[in-house]
């Protein structure tokens, strides 16, 4: 069952990936993972990889998981600054256009000063 699914997410969110498809549209199920591990948006179902507040939540957690959202996420300005302010690394993964915008260059140098190079 769906809650069954939650309570074992919500001790361990790797086991996201075990969970049948179905329950893995579940958007709660699936916000309560990534909050633990923003890298588990990868086992994320539909269209949830598209959903905004599921991708905020997944990059603020680990910026390196804007790799695994959809592309035009990628390149909103938004979740690009919440994932290099998150890890100044995962700039390498932001949409090309937002690698040239001065406030996420900054962000992701205050994070890390080896992002840019």
């Amino acid at each position: 069952s769906l809650a069954s699914w939650r309570n074992v997410v919500a001790r361990d969110c790797r086991t996201l990936q075990y969970a049948p498809n179905q329950q893995r549209l579940d958007k709660k199920l699936v916000l309560e993972a990534v909050r633990q591990d923003g890298n588990q948006i990868k086992f994320a179902g539909g269209m949830l990889a598209s959903n905004k507040e599921v991708v905020l939540a997944a990059v603020s957690q680990a910026g390196g998981a804007i790799r695994f959202v959809d592309r035009e996420l990628q390149a909103d300005k938004e979740v690009a600054l919440a994932a290099v302010t998150s890890d100044g690394l995962a700039f390498q993964f932001v949409d090309r256009l937002l690698r040239e915008d001065p406030d996420v260059i900054m962000a992701a140098l205050q994070s890390n000063g080896l992002a840019i190079s």
